[in-house]
């Protein structure tokens, strides 16, 4: 699996939509994921809450069955700093990664993951849980969790927004790694060697 990195990249376009839901120097924690019951998105709200005095902007892009349900937590929680945007269009997406400071996809199942390329080969350093194939696809670039721990998810969240050094250096070797494992060129090139070795 690989990522399109004419369409995801670091520079271009950003979401307009981030100066109308986040207040002025509000950083944005962005998620990008169906809302279904693998998806952890009750210890992401929970989180939220624990950061509500500081100046983060919570977004998460997607829909699924547990939709409403989250709606209705986020309201109990009496969030101001969660938004909930639905259904993004893949003409759209792009945009949205970039307008992000950071990817936090909170989940307890994952087979591959390819938001999470996506984020990295946009620029944003990648935060998630240590469960299904994330380890793998991450590669020591991201920041791996525990799922189930909103204080410890508050507190990773907190710890890479407030360290530009720890960013930076997250941003370059995530997109150092899409580049050298995910870029579709390179794929091709293997499938192809492949094929070819089994045609011998």
């Amino acid at each position: 699996i690989g990522v399109d990195q004419k369409r995801f990249i670091p520079f271009g376009k950003i979401w307009q939509g981030k100066t109308k839901i986040c207040l002025q120097g509000e950083l944005l924690v962005l998620t990008v994921c169906r809302l279904e019951p693998r998806k952890d998105i009750n210890t992401l709200l929970v989180a939220a809450k624990i950061l509500q005095k500081e100046k983060l902007c919570f977004v998460v892009a997607g829909t699924g069955i547990d939709e409403a349900k989250l709606k209705i937590k986020s309201k109990k929680l009496k969030l101001r700093n969660f938004h909930f945007l639905d259904f993004v269009s893949d003409e759209d997406l792009p945009a949205l990664y970039r307008a992000a400071n950071l990817f936090v996809l909170p989940t307890l199942e994952e087979g591959f993951g390819i938001v999470l390329i996506e984020a990295m080969a946009s620029g944003v350093p990648v935060l998630s849980n240590s469960v299904g194939a994330v380890p793998e696809v991450l590669d020591g670039v991201g920041t791996i969790i525990p799922p189930l721990k909103p204080k410890l998810l508050a507190e990773n969240i907190l710890q890479i927004l407030s360290s530009p050094k720890s960013q930076n250096s997250m941003i370059k070797r995530g997109l150092k790694l899409v580049q050298e494992r995910y870029n579709w060129d390179k794929i091709i090139s293997q499938y192809e060697k492949a094929y070819q070795d089994v045609a011998k």
